[in-house]
Formats: C-alpha cells, structure tokens, sequence
C-alpha cells in the first residue's frame, strides 16, 4: 500500500495532480512519467471513485520512481487493488493526498 512518506517524496519530486475534463477520453486518469498525473473528472461518479483514480495513478508515479520496468510491467488490475486497499486501510495517506493536492 501507498505510504505518507511514499506520497512525500513523491511531492517533492515534483509529481503534480491536474484534474481536467475531456470528453475524448474514457479514462479516468493516466500518469505519465513526466511527472502528471491528470484526472478525469467528467468519467467519475463519486468522490470514492475520484479519491481512488488519484490513489492508483500515484501509485504508478512511486512504481515509475522505483523502477521504469516495474511501472511498465504491472497489470493495471493489480495496481487498482492496491488503490483500494489504500483507500480503506490507510486514511491518513487519503488525507495527505488531499492536504498536498488539493481536491
């Protein structure tokens, strides 16, 4: 799971959160090793399901950082359990991603 220390460095590296809308895509979010990570908020129904996108898609950013390999070789499935356990195993990191990122 997604740790505050992880989320910190993560932060300090200049990862950034951008929530847009854009009706192109179905995506809810994506992150790309230039340090973004973009939301899509127009493909979320929830707040659960926003505060989840965001979770997953920093846990490619902390995936990318310790690995490029690693990043590009885990299922997507696997990463999304691990954005929900997060979510409901560890409110504090939820609560620093909130406080950092601003949503």
């Amino acid at each position: 799971m997604l740790t505050q220390k992880q989320l910190i460095k993560l932060f300090e590296s200049g990862v950034e959160v951008n929530f847009k809308i854009d009706r192109r895509t179905k995506k809810s979010g994506l992150y790309t090793p230039e340090l973004n990570i973009d939301i899509y908020l127009n493909n979320l129904g929830s707040d659960k399901e926003k505060c989840v996108s965001v979770l997953h898609e920093l846990i490619h950013a902390r995936d990318n950082f310790r690995s490029a390999r690693l990043y590009e070789e885990r299922p997507d499935e696997e990463v999304e359990q691990e954005a929900i356990k997060t979510y409901y195993k560890r409110s504090e990191v939820l609560t620093l991603a909130r406080l950092i990122y601003a949503f």
